[in-house]
């Protein structure tokens, strides 16, 4: 039970790096989608290269989307298992029978 608490906490931290990540892209994202606006303005680059950008950009927020759901899954797993652990040190230190796990 301790290993799944750490493999949790762990998949929380990764999770986490991953909206950093995801952050950076979209902020990248954005940068380049207004430099091919301006290109096209100013007719140095063709109508497709704004449009590829923009896919880019919709492409990075959804990203950004998948990984804040990531973070929040494991949130709720890390907490989940948290909790069991320290259900059942109670139960051991009381001298109770230990509870059976909720269903998930």
């Amino acid at each position: 039970m301790v290993l799944d608490v750490k493999q949790a906490y762990f998949q929380l931290l990764l999770a986490q790096a991953g909206i950093d990540v995801a952050v950076r892209t979209l902020t990248s994202a954005d940068e380049n989608l207004r430099v091919a606006r301006a290109r096209v303005a100013a007719g140095a680059s063709p109508r497709f290269d704004e449009v590829q950008a923009e896919v880019n950009q919709a492409n990075a927020r959804q990203a950004l989307i998948r990984g804040r759901n990531a973070v929040a899954l494991a949130y709720r797993f890390a907490t989940q298992h948290f909790i069991e652990r320290v259900e059942q040190e109670i139960a051991r230190a009381c001298g109770r029978p230990q509870m059976s796990a909720a269903p998930r």
